[in-house]
């Protein structure tokens, strides 16, 4: 098996390229992992799909991971790297062999590593595929979080019956008037859906601002 040594990854719940990485991200340093070369749709099935590996590949990767520690080097039970020679990523599994975390790469080293990957040997992995992530490709980690905070604060208006500040978000984002709870909110869920790029700085400005006010 080969591997890749000295890089750094950011596991999280969903790939973030290195430009989307934030600075209070837990970046792992890498000491060395295992690199296991698949064809293309494998690797599409790992990257979009919930994946449960073999127990005879656990195996294989078992405490291959070392990693860099303040107290020194540990190990990571079930980790590695998968490519098919043009994309790159790092995952880690737990015990039962399911896809728990995902991380790219910082551009040089997924350059060198990509570089590595030319030179090794197909592996074939035994798995089954169980139902497709829920894709936000076309949104940024920024833009994720930002839409998350507004169904959160939705959410809480919702919870607090506090319709008076629903009616005046309605009025404020769409220059509509409406008394009715429960539309204002399907529509202002609606064209999140539908106009996202169009209305969500909008309607998270209302939610920041009038958070502040509220706090003086």
């Amino acid at each position: 098996m080969n591997y890749i040594y000295d890089i750094m990854l950011n596991y999280c719940d969903k790939l973030y390229d290195f430009y989307e990485w934030n600075l209070e991200d837990e970046l792992t340093h890498i000491r060395k992992i295992p690199l296991v070369k698949v064809s293309s749709d494998v690797l599409m099935d790992f990257r979009d799909f919930e994946v449960r590996v073999s127990d005879d590949f656990l195996q294989k990767i078992y405490n291959k991971t070392e990693i860099f520690g303040k107290q020194g080097i540990r190990v990571s039970k079930y980790s590695f790297l998968i490519s098919d020679g043009k994309d790159i990523f790092a995952l880690k599994l737990n015990d039962k062999g399911c896809v728990v975390k995902k991380s790219r790469l910082v551009v040089d080293e997924e350059v060198d590593s990509l570089e590595i990957v030319r030179n090794a040997r197909h592996i074939d992995i035994l798995y089954s595929k169980g139902k497709k992530n829920i894709s936000d490709c076309f949104k940024t980690r920024e833009e994720i979080k930002k839409e998350d905070y507004i169904y959160s604060e939705l959410d809480r208006l919702v919870l607090k019956r506090d319709t008076e500040k629903l009616k005046y978000l309605y009025l404020e984002c769409f220059n509509k008037k409406e008394d009715d709870e429960s539309k204002i909110v399907s529509d202002i869920k609606n064209k999140l859906v539908t106009d996202f790029d169009n209305i969500y700085l909008d309607i998270y400005n209302f939610f920041k601002l009038t958070s502040i006010k509220n706090s003086h």
